[in-house]
Order: structure tokens, then C-alpha cells, then sequence
């Protein structure tokens, strides 16, 4: 596994991972993020994906509150509270890509899948054209913001009780996009 870039497929993969409902988009999400890594981790045995929706369901959703908020505003407030400045900095992030979440006033942008899906965008128009704007944005969100609460995101879900093996994995897949996008 290169140790400096993953794929897009993989950070794609990382995206739909975090935002699965079931255990199906999680299976299709881990295919995809395991596609293009050498060597590519195993293949949980489909009954072992009962476990892993369990112990996401833990981590990040509920219905007892998430182990692991994947939530910006978790990690970088005093008082962690949902859409309050941390998701107002993503959406105005969303606006100057000239894009919406497709996740607007359901989802609050700063979950780690949102994030995730505008650090794609940035790459993308980063690749399609060269602007002093779009370094800026670079900057401000990925730098300055995404690579601040990733790390202890990563480091809460890896010490909480209700941890898997194969969301390890994407944990430290996480971690490893973040050290990239530092080095860029």
C-alpha cells in the first residue's frame, strides 16, 4: 500500500463507508476501498458483516449516543454542538465550491462522509484548473480544518470498546489520506 497517496476509488470508498445504513454499503464500500490496495486486506466472511454493522451502529450512529461522533464539531468545539459553527465553516466551504450537500438539513456538513465528498471536489477542481481560490479553500478546509479533527476522530474510534477490525482498517486508511494531503 503506497504510504503517501490512496487512490481516489480508495477515498471514495472511505466516503461511502462512513455514510452506510446497512451492511450492503458497507461490503460495497470496503470493495471499493480495498480495490486498488497492494496487498489489499482480506474479505471479511459475510456473516462477519453483522458484527461490523454492529459495531459501526456503536461507533457512529446510535441509537445510544455514538462512541465516535463522526462529527467535525465533536473534536474542534468547547460545547460539541450540531450545526453550530463547525457545520456553518463546511456548508460556506460547500458554497464556495459551488456545490450543496447533497445531504443538506438532513446531515449535518461536517460529518466525516460530507467532508470526505469536499475533499474530492477540491482535488478535482485542484486537477482541473489552477486557482489562487481553490489553494485557499485547500488551506482553510483540508489543512486547517479535516487534518486537525480526523486525527483524533481516528484515535477516539480505535480506543472505543465497540471497535472492529475492518473499521480499523478504514480508520487507519483515514489517517493515512489525511498524512497525504498534508504532504501535498
Amino acid at each position: 500500500m503506497n504510504e503517501i497517496s490512496l487512490s481516489r476509488r480508495t477515498v471514495e470508498g472511505l466516503r461511502d463507508f462512513f455514510i452506510a445504513a446497512q451492511k450492503q454499503e458497507m461490503m460495497d464500500a470496503w470493495d471499493k476501498i480495498t480495490s486498488s490496495l497492494i496487498p489489499a486486506p482480506p474479505t471479511p466472511d459475510p456473516a462477519e458483516w453483522d458484527l461490523i454493522e454492529f459495531s459501526f451502529n456503536r461507533l457512529f450512529v446510535g441509537p445510544k449516543a455514538p462512541e465516535a461522533p463522526p462529527y467535525a464539531s465533536v473534536y474542534l468545539q468547547n460545547e460539541p454542538n450540531l450545526m453550530g459553527e463547525t457545520t456553518m465553516f463546511v456548508r460556506s466551504v460547500f458554497e464556495q465550491l459551488g456545490v450543496m450537500s447533497p445531504w443538506k438539513n438532513t446531515l449535518p456538513e461536517d460529518h466525516v462522509s460530507l467532508e470526505l465528498d469536499a475533499a474530492l471536489i477540491i482535488d478535482n477542481h485542484r486537477i482541473e484548473h489552477d486557482d489562487v481560490d481553490l489553494k485557499s479553500i485547500h488551506q482553510d478546509f483540508i489543512l486547517d480544518h479535516l487534518c486537525v479533527w480526523i486525527p483524533h476522530f481516528c484515535e477516539r474510534t480505535r480506543k472505543a470498546p465497540s471497535n472492529h477490525s475492518v473499521i480499523n482498517t478504514v480508520v487507519v486508511l483515514l489517517e493515512k489520506y489525511v498524512a497525504s494531503e498534508l504532504e501535498k
